[in-house]
Parts: C-alpha cells; structure tokens; sequence
C-alpha cells in the first residue's frame, strides 16, 4: 500500500469513496441533514475539485487502485473516507 498526496484528475474516482461511505457504510451515524450535507444527491464536480484543492488530502492506493483519503481543515481534525474493501 501506498500513501500519497492525491494528484489533480483523481477526483472523479474520489467522490464515489466518500459518498458510497456517508450513504451506505455509515448511513446509520449521520443525521438527515448531515448526509446531504456531507454527500450531496446533487453532486458538483467543480465543486468537489475545488475542495480537494483547498483541503489537499492524502490518498491510500494499492496496485493502481485509490482505496482511502484523508483531509484535514478547519473545520474538523481529519476527514475519512472509507476503504474499498469495508464495502467489500
């Protein structure tokens, strides 16, 4: 496994780790309004491209393939996002 900065142009394969991880593995832990605010239905990838300029996170990948990311901001110590073998 490797841990790296994530490089610009990952964050297409990004987006679905952190929404598949709000919306099916931690659904549960997450009030309504968090959900659509962490995972939006309407997704914006301009949007999502400019977050992951700003908070530059870190990605896990294993044989070519992004597992796992991680930020830090301001407003929370760190963001996760779940790896592709919790979904199984």
């Amino acid at each position: 496994m490797n841990i790296r900065p994530y490089c610009i142009g990952e964050e297409a394969t990004l987006w679905p780790l952190l929404f598949n991880t709000v919306r099916q593995v931690n659904i549960k832990d997450y009030s309504e309004a968090q959900v659509e605010a962490w995972a939006p239905g309407d997704f914006d990838l301009d949007q999502w491209v400019v977050r992951l300029q700003q908070t530059q996170p870190w990605v896990a990948e294993q044989e070519g393939q992004l597992l796992n990311s991680t930020s830090q901001d301001e407003s929370v110590a760190f963001t996760v996002t779940t790896p592709a073998w919790v979904r199984g």
